[in-house]
């Protein structure tokens, strides 16, 4: 019980860390969609599948911000998971 209230709490801390992140983005500039891919821009560049892409989401390798009902991906930490992918 108390492990999953730590997982719990822990989750909730990455996703406040990562709203106060889009509020920061948003005080300095307005969010360019060049900076976010969606689920189908993910598949095409990857080439998988949305199974795999929901089965990393799960796992925690993959964090969506979810706007207006739809799931989208920083670019750039989509960029450096190819790039250590790579190594």
């Amino acid at each position: 019980m108390d492990t999953e209230i730590h997982a719990r709490l822990a989750e909730l801390k990455l996703m406040q860390q990562e709203v106060l992140r889009l509020l920061e983005h948003l005080a300095g500039k307005k969010i360019m969609k060049d900076d976010w891919l969606d689920t189908v821009a993910i598949k095409d560049l990857l080439g998988v599948t949305d199974r795999t892409i929901l089965r990393w989401r799960r796992l925690g390798a993959l964090k969506p911000v979810i706007m207006g009902g739809k799931c989208y991906y920083s670019k750039k930490y989509i960029m450096d998971l190819v790039e250590q992918g790579k190594k």
